[in-house]
Parts: C-alpha cells; structure tokens; sequence
C-alpha cells in the first residue's frame, strides 16, 4: 500500500492508492497527457531515422535473446507480420518468479541503468481514475500482473553492444541470485 497524504497538490484528494509501492513516479493523479516534440530538433533528425530504427530493433533484439532462457520473465514479441520499431524492452516479471520488480529494479538502479515503469498498466488502480465512470468485463488479473511487473528496459540507439550486454550480465547476475 502506498500512502498518499489527503490534499497533496500533486496527488490530489486520494488518501490511499493500492500499488505496487515504486513510488510516485508510477501515479497517475490527473487525467489527460500532454507532450510536446519540438518541430526543429524532430526535422533535423529526420534524416537519421532509418539508423534509429535500425538501432533500435538490434538492441531490442539482443536484450531479447540475452534474457530469452530465463523463464521468471515475460518477454515481449512482435505482433506476427509487423515491422516492429521499438520503444524500448518490456520485462515483466511473473508472479511466481522468487523475487519482484522492485527488488529487480533496485539491483538495476544500483548498477547504474535506467528503467521506465509503464505507462498504461491497470489504470482503474491510479488516482487519476478512481472517480471515473466506467465498465469492467471480466477481472483484471492480467493488467494487474502488468502493473506490478513490467518495466522498460532502453533500447535509445546511442547504446553499445558493451552496454546492452552490461545490462543483461547484470539481470542474469541478478536472477542467479534471487531467482
């Protein structure tokens, strides 16, 4: 359980929020999304965005086949006949794994890599959401699997193959000992 104070500017009115506990970076306490791409930084890279992709396809893809014998992960895939340019890797952990993604995320974080929780897990569980109106069909087992396990793994193209395998010596190290 996370605790949120009653009347916190960046929370809102929401006393209690039942997550995962990684803080409040994984809240939602409004709704609506606002970004910007600014128009010249976007047109100047537009010449290098055949190399982006490129890049980042590889790197997905050695993450991917670095972490693919570790059956505590769910790993991402393609959608079958799609050409598939990556944001970034999606490692869930599973519910059964020996260990949790926040523990997961501390050994990362301690070893110096980044990682982005998701945006978009069981949105009925953020504050932004709670007084909202909706209809559940089914339970929400599998968003709530998502919620509590998935992260983002980078895959920027300025990564090297030093760094992406870093990365995956790190989680392996990691599984050995906790997994």
């Amino acid at each position: 359980m996370l605790d949120v104070r009653i009347g916190s500017p960046t929370y809102g009115e929401h006393a209690s929020v039942v997550l995962s506990g990684d803080g409040p970076a994984s809240l939602l306490s409004r709704t609506g999304h606002c970004a910007r791409l600014p128009c010249a930084v976007g047109v100047a890279q537009l010449d290098k965005l055949d190399g982006f992709i490129q890049a980042r396809k590889d790197n997905w893809q050695r993450l991917h086949d670095g972490l693919a014998d570790l059956d505590c992960f769910v790993l991402p895939s393609a959608t079958p006949r799609s050409d598939t340019s990556w944001f970034g890797f999606a490692l869930t952990v599973k519910p059964d794994a020996g260990f949790n993604r926040r523990d997961l995320i501390t050994h990362l974080e301690g070893a110096k890599i980044a990682i982005r929780l998701l945006f978009g897990d069981n949105l009925l569980r953020q504050p932004a959401y709670h007084n909202v109106q909706h209809r559940l069909v089914g339970d929400t087992t599998n968003a709530d699997v998502v919620t509590e396990g998935t992260f983002w793994l980078g895959v920027y193209p300025g990564l090297t193959v030093e760094m992406l395998d870093f990365v995956i010596q790190t989680v392996r190290d990691f599984v050995v000992t906790r997994g």
